[in-house]
């Protein structure tokens, strides 16, 4: 119903459009003020309930860098977004080269390895992708955290994502945590 900048076709933002406004390279705000100045560190809804519970739908932590879910009936503030809201699902491709799964995204243009590793922390992950020559590329790493969340299917739960044979698990990306140099993001 809001009427802005003589425009009425506002809505809330899915959380990947959310996401896209948050800056994972400053320490500080993870906004950037300069052009979001009134956004500050706040706590956002998004328009998309989660698929796990009815009564939840999903935010954006813009302080904290992150999109989580809680009760509908919490209190969170609204920013509004115009435009047309990409399509999620069935947009990879899976296919083979050189005998191994690959998988292309056709939302972002990225290219997947079809395999996951398990089990190994952070700074691992980033040296088996780095090293990794699987289909034949030398020129594999690690993704970033909005390159990972984009693979995330908020619509759906358990797996949220209907990328070839995903399963429910814990997924690094490459972006480190400005504000402790220690962490790095994650998607699960």
């Amino acid at each position: 119903a809001l009427d802005y900048a003589g425009k009425t076709d506002w809505r809330l933002p899915s959380p990947l459009e959310l996401q896209s406004i948050m800056e994972d390279t400053q320490a500080a705000s993870l906004v950037d003020t300069s052009v979001f100045p009134n956004l500050g560190d706040s706590s956002f809804w998004t328009s998309t309930a989660f698929a796990g519970n009815s009564d939840e739908a999903y935010y954006g932590q813009l302080g904290l860098g992150f999109i989580n879910h809680g009760l509908k009936s919490d209190n969170h503030h609204v920013v509004c977004v115009r435009g047309t809201e990409p399509v999620m699902s069935s947009h990879f491709i899976e296919s083979t080269a050189f005998s191994a799964n690959i998988v292309t995204d056709l939302l972002t243009g990225l290219v997947w390895q079809a395999q996951t590793d398990s089990g190994t922390d952070w700074r691992q992950a980033l040296a088996n992708c780095e090293a990794s020559t699987v289909a034949g590329f030398g020129d594999w790493r690690l993704p970033t955290n909005k390159e990972l969340s984009s693979l995330v299917d908020y619509t759906s739960s358990s797996p949220a994502s209907d990328f070839p044979n995903v399963t429910s698990s814990t997924f690094w990306s490459s972006t480190t945590y400005k504000a402790d140099p220690n962490r790095a993001w994650f998607t699960r």
